[in-house]
This record gives C-alpha cells, structure tokens and sequence, in this order.
C-alpha cells in the first residue's frame, strides 16, 4: 500500500499530499487485523487516522437503500467512524 502511494505521487502528481491512511473493514477480533495496524502506525512514514472503519452489517446494507451509512444508520459503529474520521480531516485541514 505505502508503495503504491509513492507511486502515485512520483508518477502522477508529485505534489500530491496524502492525508492519510483510514483503515476499513477492521474486525477488532482478528488478531492479524490488529497487528497489522500496529506495524502500520509504528513502521511507516504514513499517517494512520486514528478513526477505524469496522465491519459493520449496517454499513453494508446502506448502499442497497440508497443512502450513506451515516442516514441510514446514525448510531452505528460504521457512522460514528465516519464522524471521527470527518473530525480528524477538519482538524488536519485546519478547518
């Protein structure tokens, strides 16, 4: 993934900036899901959102109504990732 960044940026747009990376599909319970993350906070030059996307069976069934998780399931686990993600951006970006 890192490689694919430098990639992209060298290739394409060298001034392109990555704000970082958002970790999707993470299930808590999965001891590699888990120590992969922490090899990737701990040993890239990427920053790694604090905000996780989980599993979420309610972030899946969103697309099929129509509507972002975040209206179609305001209280999941998978909206209030995207929230913390959406405040971490703002705070990156400097509002």
């Amino acid at each position: 993934m890192i490689e694919i960044i430098e990639s992209v940026c060298e290739t394409y747009n060298p001034r392109l900036h990555i704000l970082g990376v958002f970790p999707t599909k993470f299930f808590v319970l999965s001891r590699a899901n888990t120590e992969a993350l922490q090899y990737l906070r701990a040993n890239t030059n990427v920053h790694v959102f604090d905000a996780v996307l989980p599993r979420d069976v309610r972030a899946e069934e969103a697309p099929s109504h129509g509507l972002p998780v975040v209206v179609y399931a305001p209280d999941s686990r998978a909206a209030r990732a995207f929230e913390k993600l959406t405040t971490e951006v703002l705070m990156l970006c400097g509002d």
